[in-house]
């Protein structure tokens, strides 16, 4: 499990920085299309660490800060706000899937 777990953490990881460089350099069709991809990657990651895992009260609040910062994604999507998206992949959400990865996985 734990490999598919580590997996599936380096998989959002790397589409999450593919869409801040394509958002970074302008390409933002194709930057709302990977943000998309991304979302769908983090619903079945939140999806796997439900079925799989057991918490700690610390893995909780890093899931709930994770939550957070998916659902303001999620608006600035709807806003197409393209800015605030490639700051928030890359600011705030890249180093919360970073510290659940480290928390989870020992």
């Amino acid at each position: 499990m734990t490999n598919q777990l580590n997996h599936s953490i380096n998989q959002l990881l790397e589409s999450t920085n593919e869409g801040v460089r394509i958002f970074r350099i302008g390409e933002f069709g194709l930057g709302y299309a990977k943000t998309i991809e991304i979302i769908e990657k983090t619903i079945l990651f939140f999806k796997f660490l439900e079925e799989n895992c057991i918490f700690e009260e610390e893995d909780r609040e890093l899931i709930n800060e994770m939550n957070s910062i998916f659902n303001q994604l999620s608006q600035a999507l709807i806003s197409r706000d393209d800015v605030l998206i490639a700051d928030l992949l890359e600011y705030e959400f890249v180093p919360i899937v970073e510290k659940i990865r480290d928390s989870i996985i020992h």
